[in-house]
């Protein structure tokens, strides 16, 4: 009677082994199931977050612009008189504004003297002070970098650079014979230079010159 009872018992306890199986099985399942959902959820907000930072930057931005534009316009009654501008109050030291949880820097440069790199000549392209002070064929090479000809321009006794001399260069390339897309690519112009583009200091020169994108002589 009694081996019975220990055989019973025995049996007993291995089913409730095999029970306990599937138990944490769900158990892991949920628990993977709820992380699962948490870290979504988490994504989600982030992501939220950073979309709401992106818009408030591009308002504070675009406010920035307009208050600038209206405060230059008044100053200078509509561009008759020099400006005279003082900064906006919750000016830091260092030039940032604060506007709601937000903060805006602007910038305002002089660019009525700065010329258009593609309708500019070649004589007033060679009177920029890195024409003068460093190559002076740096004025022909623009001019045959965007001219539709590969006749190299002969100015003050310098002469450009056309397809022949880019494709003796590692890697070779041709002279572009189409008008400037870009600043920046005036870097791909013999002569110009990350050091003269950018400045020893590795700071953009205000050199007088203008974005390609637009028509005028001035940005």
């Amino acid at each position: 009677m009694i081996n019975r009872i220990l055989i019973t018992n025995n049996h007993r306890k291995t089913e409730s082994g095999q029970a306990l199986i599937p138990v944490l099985m769900v158990v892991l399942i949920i628990t993977a199931f709820a992380v699962t959902i948490v870290t979504s959820s988490h994504r989600e907000v982030k992501a939220a977050d950073n979309s709401l930072k992106d818009v408030q930057a591009y308002y504070i931005a675009k406010g920035a612009v307009n208050y600038t534009a209206a405060v230059l316009q008044q100053a200078t009654n509509g561009g008759d008189y020099p400006a005279n501008l003082t900064q906006p109050p919750d000016t830091d030291g260092n030039g940032w504004t604060q506007f709601g949880d937000g903060y805006y820097k602007v910038d305002i440069i002089d660019t009525s003297s700065r010329l258009n790199v593609n309708t500019a000549s070649a004589a007033d392209l060679a009177k920029l002070p890195i024409c003068q002070l460093t190559d002076p064929s740096i004025a022909a090479n623009i001019v045959d970098w965007r001219d539709a000809d590969e006749t190299p321009t002969t100015l003050q006794n310098v002469t450009g650079a056309e397809s022949d001399y880019y494709q003796s260069l590692t890697p070779p390339y041709n002279a572009k014979n189409a008008p400037f897309d870009t600043v920046e690519e005036l870097l791909l112009v013999k002569g110009i230079t990350p050091a003269i583009f950018y400045g020893q200091n590795g700071t953009i020169p205000t050199a007088p010159l203008s974005d390609p994108a637009n028509s005028t002589t001035g940005l």
